[in-house]
């Protein structure tokens, strides 16, 4: 699940732009705004602190907070991409450190079978 969650993402913030240009949905951009916040967060809070969800639970965090302070007119695309790009650096600096730790591919096996 781990290595989908990025590019179901995407898709659905693409799907959801789309739409709002297309003037599908006008309320579409709250919705979706949230959804990416609480996957971010659900990320960071289910996988713990490690060098995957340290950069994509805050990134999505960010992508969501940006459409909602764009949408409402608060920032321009013109500060929204730069400051994203500077948060990814930071994010990707940040999982670098040798003191991060490596996410544990068998600990959802694991926790799995000891269930069962």
């Amino acid at each position: 699940m781990r290595n989908t969650v990025l590019p179901i993402a995407l898709i659905v913030f693409g799907l959801a732009w789309l739409a709002r240009e297309m003037g599908w949905f006008h309320e579409v951009h709250m919705i979706v705004a949230l959804a990416f916040i609480v996957l971010g967060a659900a990320i960071v809070i289910t996988e713990g602190i490690n060098r995957s969800s340290v950069v994509s639970g805050p990134i999505l965090i960010y992508v969501g907070a940006a459409w909602l302070a764009y949408d409402q007119g608060y920032v321009s695309s013109q500060v929204v991409w730069p400051v994203g790009v500077i948060v990814l650096g930071i994010l990707l600096f940040i999982a670098r450190l040798p003191a991060m730790p490596d996410p544990e591919p068998g600990a959802r096996r694991r926790r799995d079978r000891s269930q069962s």
